[in-house]
């Protein structure tokens, strides 16, 4: 919100960006800071660049009219035991939100894990209904690339889940009861 808000709206053909990375948030944002509010102040002092956004956004219960946005990102980082958020001024805004990166990376693991297992499980209860289907059309009714499928059945086929009887052309698939079971 305050990047919305206090963006430079003079500045044209830039945007406002959010880059995520396993360690930190970025939010770089044009214009650096407003007219009459020097460096010393940034973090105590707020000047509204853009006031009917504001106005806007505190009548809507999402900001103060205080300035204690800066101040409060930093407890916010402070209570969950971060380090404190960087601020780089240039010509444009830049606000850097620091992560936990063994958290990020074990929630992004964890997360495609799921993903992998829900695949190959949709993966082998449509062979199991189908032994015949090919590649191609495993693809288009999962809206997956062929090779995202090849991955897959390769997987599958190395943890004993499934095989291949026959040629590649008129053979057929054979789940094995390993997977049955579960």
């Amino acid at each position: 919100m305050n990047a919305i808000i206090h963006r430079d709206y003079s500045f044209k053909g830039t945007s406002i960006n959010v880059e995520v990375y396993d360690d930190r948030v970025e939010i770089v944002n044009p214009g650096g800071l407003p007219q009459g509010l020097d460096k010393r102040d940034f973090g105590k002092l707020s000047v509204r660049r853009n006031l009917i956004l504001a106005d806007l956004f505190h009548r809507m219960g999402k900001v103060e009219r205080i300035g204690s946005g800066i101040r409060r990102m930093r407890d916010v980082m402070r209570a969950a035991n971060l380090k404190p958020p960087k601020f780089e001024v240039t010509t444009f805004f830049k606000a850097i939100f620091y992560r936990n990166p063994e958290y990020s990376l074990k929630a992004t693991q964890a997360t495609t894990q799921k993903t992998v297992e829900k695949t190959r499980e949709k993966i082998l209860r449509i062979i199991r209904e189908n032994p015949m289907i090919t590649v191609l059309e495993l693809a288009q009714k999962l809206e997956i690339s062929p090779k995202g499928i090849e991955w897959n059945l390769t997987k599958a086929k190395k943890e004993g889940l499934l095989r291949r009887v026959g040629p590649d052309k008129g053979g057929r698939w054979e789940v094995s009861a390993k997977w049955e079971k579960r």
